[in-house]
């Protein structure tokens, strides 16, 4: 979760500007955290990933929600570059790797690319 916190605050908002009231500003109301702007961020990729991992349309997703799906790659791209980092650092433990790794394959459109991260993280 740190490292998807540092990942979103080190890219442009994925929050597109769209109008009080309208169907994507409710519906991300429900990403919406008491704890602040970083945590809201943490639920909107956490919701993200479980969309992909369902096999369901992201882009969509991301259209009713009001949210730029590019931003979420890029955190994703981030947090590997997060990871590879720590793991040289001696300072990534395996199974955190593993979770790592997970979450690349599930978020990452192209497929080659996906393998290219994972066998990274192994």
């Amino acid at each position: 979760e740190l490292m998807t916190i540092a990942a979103a605050l080190s890219v442009q908002s994925p929050f597109l500007r769209v109008d009080p009231g309208s169907d994507p500003s409710q519906a991300r109301e429900k990403f919406t955290s008491e704890e602040g702007d970083a945590f809201t961020l943490l639920n909107v990729y956490d919701e993200w990933i479980r969309v992909k991992a369902a096999r369901e349309s992201g882009k969509k997703w991301c259209q009713r929600h009001g949210i730029e799906e590019q931003r979420l790659y890029e955190m994703t791209r981030l947090k590997d570059q997060f990871a590879e980092l720590l793991k040289t650092a001696g300072l990534l433990q395996a199974d955190t790797l593993i979770q790592a790794k997970n979450r690349v394959a599930r978020s990452n459109p192209d497929r080659s690319y996906k393998r290219k991260q994972i066998r990274k993280l192994q």
